[in-house]
């Protein structure tokens, strides 16, 4: 069975992101979208492209992400280029020809993880904190709340997002997240989990 491609949903991503890889500035100048970017902005219709398929690189958008470096801009729109077996046979799974591998940091915007329908563990991002508050001790919330506050989030503790070709999903986070919507966070660290072959 021959392996698959799958772009991600929409992710909106700090262009400095350690997880991004840094494409030469004299990029920006050979492009002819840069008037385009400064007019209308990033057009989330064509967004950057990297792989997560076991070589780190911009498979489309080098010159845009350039571009987007070179003027400071908050956010470039991603989708990450996945490749899978939608159905991995049994001789596969015993030889194990497959591994669970996580990405760097990307410094995400969390109101547009929520926007894109990413999955999570409550039905509606508009619930989490209500539900939150009541499951969890008021004291544990208050105190994690406090702490993101001051000191803002901890890169050693990012949201982890599960990629494969069914879904996105939060596999951990959750709280966190929830808690960087209530404070208006500009971005929160995320890593995501994903399957390569060995």
């Amino acid at each position: 069975m021959s392996d698959q491609l799958k772009l991600s949903k929409l992710f909106y991503i700090n262009p400095t992101s350690p997880g991004l890889p840094t494409p030469p500035p004299s990029l920006a100048h050979l492009s002819t979208v840069k008037k385009d970017i400064l007019r209308d902005g990033f057009d989330s219709k064509h967004p950057i492209i990297i792989r997560l398929d076991g070589d780190k690189r911009i498979a489309d958008g080098n010159h845009r992400l350039a571009i987007a470096l070179e003027l400071k801009l908050d956010y470039v729109p991603v989708r990450f280029r996945l490749r899978y077996l939608k159905e991995i046979p049994l001789k596969s799974i015993l030889s194990n020809p497959w591994q669970i591998k996580l990405s760097e940091i990307f410094y995400v915007n969390p109101i547009r993880i929520c926007s894109e329908h990413i999955q999570h563990n409550f039905d509606k991002c508009e619930i989490w904190n209500r539900y939150d508050k009541h499951t969890w001790k008021q004291n544990r919330w208050d105190t994690l709340k406090s702490e993101i506050s001051k000191k803002g989030f901890d890169d050693k503790y990012p949201i982890l997002i599960h990629l494969d070709y069914e879904d996105e999903r939060i596999i951990d986070g959750n709280h966190r997240l929830a808690i960087a919507l209530e404070l208006k966070l500009d971005y929160v660290p995320v890593r995501f989990e994903h399957m390569i072959r060995n």
